[in-house]
């Protein structure tokens, strides 16, 4: 529901949404198998492989934006690499990012 939410935002703006997806794996996949502007991800679900993925994609191409979502009880955790904005901000911090 979360990701349908993002995705009508990011249209309903102009903006194009290629994919949304709930693994990591596919993510990187489908980064390696085209352009992308910009990765909007969640980074509390399995904190340890987090780093990993942004290193992964960044791998896939450094100019992606990678703008990560986290809960409230993760306030003040640092993932070097992507932008970061709480899952509930409001849709214009999304578009800003």
């Amino acid at each position: 529901m979360y990701r349908e939410s993002l995705r009508v935002l990011f249209e309903s703006n102009s903006l194009s949404v290629a994919e949304a997806m709930a693994s990591a794996d596919a993510l990187e996949g489908a980064c390696r198998a085209q352009t992308v502007d910009a990765v909007v991800f969640e980074a509390a679900g399995v904190v340890e492989g987090v780093p990993d993925l942004v290193e992964r994609l960044r791998a896939c191409d450094a100019s992606t934006r990678l703008v990560a979502t986290y809960p409230s009880e993760l306030r003040g955790v640092a993932l070097e690499g992507a932008l970061h904005v709480h899952r509930s901000a409001p849709g214009a911090y999304f578009l800003a990012a």
